[in-house]
């Protein structure tokens, strides 16, 4: 019917339609139409703006969706942006990117360096959608980090900040079920509607409800009502083993510490008693807990056990100074001294015996040693009474042929080589 109407007026304003329809989102368009016309020079420009400017709010739909984070603390970030709609020209252009340093500070954010060399490519999954990935190469130590990304293709551009949270490493098991989740659920949910059409599956479906609601019952009469806390174990173990399946750990956790506070030092998950007994709350405790409230909560437990383990480290210069001082004072020679005076004393108690048996042994040994000695000076005084009797036979042999004054000289000297000698 519109367009109808619009065909008859753009007859009948004759030669200027062409003009018309290029123009018809300016204020040219109007006066292009004769005054005679009227209010029909209005119904035309209005409805060549309605039928040429809605496509061009459609050009825009392109937008970032919400961001899913798989990393946990501590480690590299691994990050996924949503983009609901776009298509193939906008995927062509399109060229995510982190925003400068510059644009952090200008919007009152603060740019962690670990996300130095963030890579953030444009992916698509299996069923056709796409998304933006963020990975870093650097470990992420921050709970809270803020991010700014940017989106460039040919028709337009976006940006948007984001605030990510992520949880401590012994809450990362629970990050890859309600990733998957989704993922799991999405492709098997058409194929059950249809086989769900037809009349056979009807029976079998409605086993399955009372199946499944089964389960958390008998699960929850098997938990008991108190545990008691063994050494070793840790908040997170015991709340891992008693927690209902539809609530996180976190909330768990949270309904331990309030259902139990004189279990816990200072009332810090981190430190709890060996020996407590601790009442299991119940499931409608737990879920009165929101899963946002318990993971800020446990967060600020970490931080404040973090406080006090840095606490603890500052003694550390103290006992270190004490160490170096026994170091100094050992490194004395007097002790290698004494080592070799203990060394050598063992040998002169080896060789004495000690008593009145050991004295009568030295008595023995040194006459001995003295016979010893006179019977080597005796039989040297016998040699050398034979060796004089001898020079007495030879120079007697002599003094028969010599004349008697050099014989008397002879004899004379012979008691004085014997004095010598003796």
């Amino acid at each position: 019917m519109l367009w109808s109407f619009f065909r008859l007026e753009c007859r009948g304003i004759c030669t200027h339609n062409a003009r018309l329809l290029w123009c018809a989102r300016t204020s040219e368009a109007t006066k292009l139409i004769p005054k005679s016309h009227g209010w029909r020079k209005t119904a035309v420009a209005s409805l060549v703006i309605a039928l040429f400017g809605l496509p061009a709010s459609s050009a825009y739909a392109l937008a970032l969706g919400r961001i899913t984070v798989q990393s946990a603390l501590g480690e590299p970030l691994r990050a996924e942006i949503d983009i609901p709609e776009i298509n193939a020209e906008e995927a062509a252009s399109l060229k995510p990117s982190l925003a400068r340093p510059e644009v952090f500070r200008s919007s009152g954010l603060e740019f962690n360096q670990a996300l130095t060399g963030l890579q953030i490519t444009l992916q698509r999954r299996a069923d056709g959608r796409s998304y933006i990935r963020l990975v870093t190469d650097r470990a992420v130590s921050e709970p809270f980090v803020d991010l700014i990304v940017e989106a460039n293709w040919s028709s337009g551009r976006i940006v948007r900040d984001y605030t990510v949270l992520l949880d401590p490493p012994a809450l990362r098991a629970r990050a890859p079920v309600q990733a998957s989740a989704p993922q799991v659920a999405a492709s098997p949910v058409t194929p059950p509607a249809r086989v769900a059409a037809t009349p056979v599956p009807a029976p079998a479906a409605t086993p399955a409800r009372p199946a499944t609601t089964a389960a958390p019952a008998a699960a929850a009469s098997s938990r008991p009502d108190k545990v008691t806390v063994r050494r070793g174990d840790t908040a997170s173990q015991i709340a891992r083993d008693i927690k209902p399946s539809q609530v996180s750990l976190d909330q768990m956790l949270v309904a331990l510490l309030r259902a139990n506070a004189d279990a816990f030092i200072d009332g810090n998950l981190n430190l709890i008693k060996a020996g407590a007994v601790l009442t299991v709350p119940t499931d409608e405790q737990v879920a009165a807990i929101s899963e946002t409230e318990a993971s800020r909560t446990v967060i600020a437990q970490s931080r404040d056990f973090n406080a006090f383990r840095n606490k603890l480290a500052s003694n550390a210069p103290e006992q270190r100074v004490a160490a170096a001082d026994r170091t100094a004072s050992g490194a004395v020679q007097a002790q290698v001294e004494d080592k070799r005076s203990a060394a050598a004393a063992p040998d002169k108690l080896t060789l004495s015996k000690g008593g009145a048996d050991a004295k009568a042994a030295e008595e023995q040994i040194a006459q001995a040693k003295a016979a010893q000695d006179a019977a080597q000076r005796a039989a040297e005084l016998a040699r050398n009474v034979k060796d004089l009797s001898s020079l007495g036979a030879a120079s007697a042999a002599a003094g028969s042929t010599a004349p008697p004054a050099p014989a008397a000289a002879a004899s004379a000297a012979a008691p004085d080589v014997g004095v010598t000698v003796a």
